[in-house]
């Protein structure tokens, strides 16, 4: 069975306060700066199946 991207999206913070930091996962495989994404996707024309945004 070949490997899918897998897409994950939640709210993570502490209750009454402002959250402070924005972190994108890498779903391409790609990045150099794993598991953060660093915009390879683009250069590589990676796609997801099941959208996103």
């Amino acid at each position: 069975m070949g490997e899918r991207a897998a897409c994950l999206s939640c709210r993570i913070g502490i209750e009454g306060q402002e959250p402070r930091f924005r972190a994108t996962l890498c779903r391409c495989g790609a990045s150099k700066s794993k598991p953060f994404c660093d915009s390879t996707h683009k250069r590589i024309g990676f796609t997801a199946e099941g959208g996103g945004r």
